[in-house]
C-alpha cells in the first residue's frame, strides 16, 4: 500500500460520548475542526459526516479520513502523497518520499487539538487515554519514505547531508495521558511532541532536529507553523 499516516486516540477504560447521535455538536467538531491555520496541513475536509453501522461517524473524503466512535476512540489518515510528503504530486513523490515536516507535525497537532474538543461531550472524565501515531506502507515505492532535520526551507532539510529512511515498512508509536476535567483537557503541542519525537527517532534523527517546536517544554509550538 502506498505511505499513510494514521492517529488514533482511546480511552483506556469505559467511557463514551453519549450525545454523538443526539445532537450536531459533536458532528459539528469533527466537520468543522478547530484548526491552527484555515489553509495549513490540517485534518479539515469539507465533507460532512456520516453514521456508519451505529457505532461511529466518518468522513471519507480525498486524502483524509476521520471516523470518531461513540467509545470515544477517534483515529484519522492521512495520505502522504498529495498531502504529508513533498513533493505533493503523486507521480513525483514516488520516485522522492520525502516527508513534509511541516504536514507531519501541524496534521497530528491539529488532531489532537480537535480531540481535545470532543473531550467536552465524553464522560467520565478524569479517563486515562492511549495516543497512538503510526505510519504503513514506507517502503511500498522503489525508494523508501524519508525524512530531513529541521524546518522547511532551511539548508539543512533542502540540503541534507543524508536521507533518513525509514527502517521498516511500518511503525507504530503510543504515548498514555491523562484527560483532565478542568479546561484544556489535554495539552495539543505536548501529545504531538511526544509522538513527533518517537517517529523522529525511528527515522534517526536526533530529538533536537524536530522543527516546530520547544525542546525546553518538549512541546509543539503551533505560533511557529
Amino acid at each position: 500500500m502506498a505511505p499513510v499516516l494514521h492517529l488514533a486516540v482511546a480511552p483506556a477504560q469505559p467511557a463514551s460520548i453519549p450525545t454523538l447521535f443526539r445532537s450536531d455538536e459533536v458532528r459539528t467538531i469533527i466537520e468543522h475542526p478547530p484548526v491552527t491555520r484555515h489553509e495549513g496541513f490540517n485534518i479539515l475536509t469539507y465533507e460532512r459526516a456520516e453514521i456508519v453501522e451505529g457505532d461511529r461517524i466518518v468522513i471519507d473524503a480525498w486524502r483524509k479520513r476521520l471516523e470518531l466512535y461513540k467509545d470515544a476512540t477517534f483515529v484519522a489518515l492521512g495520505t502522504f502523497a498529495e498531502l504529508l510528503g513533498w513533493p505533493r504530486d503523486t507521480a513525483a513523490f514516488t520516485r522522492n518520499p520525502k516527508i513534509n515536516s511541516l504536514a507531519l507535525i501541524e496534521f497530528t497537532y491539529d488532531f489532537f487539538k480537535t480531540y481535545a474538543a470532543v473531550l467536552d461531550h465524553v464522560e467520565p472524565l478524569p479517563v486515562s487515554l492511549r495516543c497512538q501515531l503510526g505510519i504503513e506502507g514506507a517502503h511500498a515505492y522503489e525508494r523508501r519514505l524519508w525524512m530531513a532535520p529541521y524546518a522547511l526551507n532551511t539548508y539543512g532539510n533542502e540540503m541534507p547531508h543524508q536521507r533518513y529512511e525509514a527502517p521498516s515498512d511500518t511503525v507504530t508509536r503510543e504515548l498514555d495521558i491523562e484527560a483532565l476535567v478542568d479546561r484544556p483537557h489535554i495539552q495539543p503541542g505536548e501529545i504531538a511532541y511526544g509522538l513527533i519525537e518517537q517517529v523522529y527517532n525511528w527515522f534517526g534523527l536526533d530529538s533536537d532536529m524536530i522543527p516546530y517546536a520547544s525542546a525546553a517544554n518538549r512541546e509543539i509550538d503551533p505560533a511557529s507553523f
